[in-house]
């Protein structure tokens, strides 16, 4: 059997549920292979794919989630020195001495809790 031409043909995604086809022939010529040949068209689909769609091969940055980030809350300027104290405890004894802790400080308290129990 004599193989006279080849063709490649590949999917790729383009994103939300959509995809581009792409597909090439090619005639062998004298002292060609059909590996060779396929492996030539693989990659003038790929770069075909890859000019088209450049935002597609875009390196996007890494986003570390075990990052621990500290907690933001607007605190009235009445509650400052409760604030300071709350956020200066490094044991839980300490934090649980603080007396009278109101809604408005509940969640810094709170999120401080954690943050000792983690340790």
């Amino acid at each position: 059997m004599k193989i006279t031409s080849v063709s490649y043909n590949k999917t790729y995604p383009t994103g939300a549920y959509a995809n581009e086809k792409i597909g090439m022939e090619a005639t062998l010529d004298e002292g060609e292979t059909v590996t060779g040949v396929l492996h030539v068209l693989k990659k003038m689909c790929d770069a075909e794919h890859k000019a088209n769609n450049p935002h597609l091969y875009q390196e996007e940055p890494i986003i570390k989630t075990t990052q621990q980030r500290e907690l933001i809350v607007p605190i009235p300027q009445q509650y400052d020195t409760k604030y300071l104290r709350i956020m200066g405890c490094k044991t839980i004894e300490e934090l649980e001495a603080i007396e009278d802790i109101t809604d408005d400080l509940k969640l810094v308290y709170d999120s401080k809790k954690k943050k000792l129990q983690a340790k």
